[in-house]
């Protein structure tokens, strides 16, 4: 009986293997239905693939990278990142690929789980992490007449690597994340992109840009300054995305219309000090 059992090799299934390895834990497996570690970064291979959120941020916090391109590193990047990192902390012996859970069962009295697998033998554990995330399963919409269209139809979790949008009149049902994305690459060389949405989102300057071979230099010199600059961001987003001063007018609105250039965060926070203070006496 193993002692635990992962579901998915993503951030969240390798980060688990490695903090079990800290504690001494090896009696544990990763199953992982895909070829390769990378959850979501594996599956997602559309143009302009990338994460919404600094990568500086969007990493392990014991695990930094100096190397990384842009504020927004590519999807390439993020996969290589997670693939180091499960060889590096001796991860990747424990997976097993191309292997899909079909059910769980809990036994209340044994206090242990049954998984069944797809092709596999069942086997049991104490414990079950569910890391699969919520994106390794695309939904197609029943649309009335998209079997009688002729052309090539895709989820952007499922791209066709062989379609070229050349000179192609390109239809791009939603807006979310993953058009934000594709869209902009794909109107670069179709003839024509028609944008379908249900529900407007809200749009703000993405302000990405490269690192520079010197700021890739300090990051690796200096990891204190890596740290502090991962810090800065991880205060930045939350206090744009999750602001906790509602209750004072125009500290919100500041924090919005601070330059997002990547470096303004200390300007902005002393700002926002500056006018709670104000506001408190």
């Amino acid at each position: 009986m193993l002692d635990v059992l992962i579901i998915g090799s993503g951030f969240a299934g390798i980060c688990t293997a490695i903090k079990l390895r800290e504690a001494g834990t090896t009696n544990f497996r990763i199953v992982e239905k895909h070829k390769n570690v990378g959850g979501t970064w594996y599956a997602n291979t559309y143009p302009g693939a990338t994460c919404d959120v600094p990568s500086h941020f969007y990493s392990f916090s014991f695990a930094p990278n100096p190397n990384w391109s842009r504020l927004y590193s590519p999807q390439p990047e993020i996969l290589a990142y997670i693939e180091d990192c499960a060889d590096q902390y001796g991860v990747r012996p424990h997976i097993e690929f191309e292997t899909e859970v079909t059910c769980l069962t809990f036994d209340q009295d044994g206090g242990f789980w049954t998984v069944d697998f797809k092709d596999h033998p069942s086997v049991r554990a104490r414990f079950v992490v569910n890391g699969m995330g919520g994106l390794h399963r695309p939904f197609r919409p029943d649309i009335a007449g998209l079997d009688q269209f002729d052309g090539p139809v895709m989820h952007t979790a499922q791209w066709d690597q062989g379609f070229d949008p050349a000179g192609k009149r390109v239809a791009v049902i939603g807006s979310a994340a993953s058009a934000i994305q594709v869209v902009p690459k794909v109107a670069k060389v179709a003839q024509q992109v028609d944008l379908y949405q249900r529900t407007p989102n809200f749009i703000a300057p993405r302000g990405d840009f490269a690192y520079s071979d010197r700021q890739k230099w300090l990051f690796r010199r200096f990891p204190v300054w890596q740290r502090v600059y991962r810090w800065f961001i991880m205060q930045r987003m939350d206090w744009l995305l999750y602001p906790p001063c509602n209750a004072w007018t125009g500290c919100c609105t500041l924090l919005c219309t601070a330059p997002n250039d990547g470096h303004s965060c200390p300007t902005a926070l002393a700002a926002i000090w500056a006018r709670l203070s104000k506001t408190r006496t």
